[in-house]
């Protein structure tokens, strides 16, 4: 074998296994279709969340709250001082409770929801959705996915 097919093998190799450590690091990082569909997710849930304790509504807490739940990273509250500080899933299903009175049926729903989340891995990237206004207005904010948290 020439020295330039040498040079070449070897090169692909490298790239190759270079190339196998980068994607073996991002196996556990959502692809850009699932992170389309988690933030579709997080931006209804939100919205449902305010329309619900604006109009103290506890379907929309309800609905709100079981859409965060499915949701397996946590979503900032933007309400909340330091922006960084998570929506609790079970703190809206109590709100959602408090407005239900006795109403059997939505006291059930709110029962099904699931509020805990699974534990962090030791080492594992602690990744979420964060409410983001880079330009400090409020028409210039986004709900963007980050590794940041």
């Amino acid at each position: 074998m020439s020295r330039k097919h040498l040079s070449m093998t070897a090169g692909a190799l490298a790239a190759f296994c270079l190339s196998g450590a980068a994607m073996a690091q991002d196996a556990g990082q959502p692809s850009a279709a699932e992170l389309a569909q988690q933030q579709a997710k997080v931006k209804t849930a939100t919205s449902l969340i305010a329309i619900g304790r604006a109009d103290k509504d506890p379907m929309m807490l309800l609905v709100g709250a079981k859409l965060l739940a499915g949701i397996e990273a946590p979503v900032a509250n933007p309400a909340a001082a330091g922006a960084s500080k998570a929506f609790d899933v079970s703190v809206i299903l109590a709100e959602a409770r408090g407005l239900s009175g006795d109403d059997q049926y939505l006291l059930d729903a709110i029962d099904a929801v699931p509020v805990s989340r699974p534990e962090r891995k030791s080492g594992e990237r602690y990744c979420g959705w964060d409410f983001d206004c880079p330009y400090g207005g409020d028409a210039e904010c986004v709900w963007i996915y980050s590794c940041d948290w």
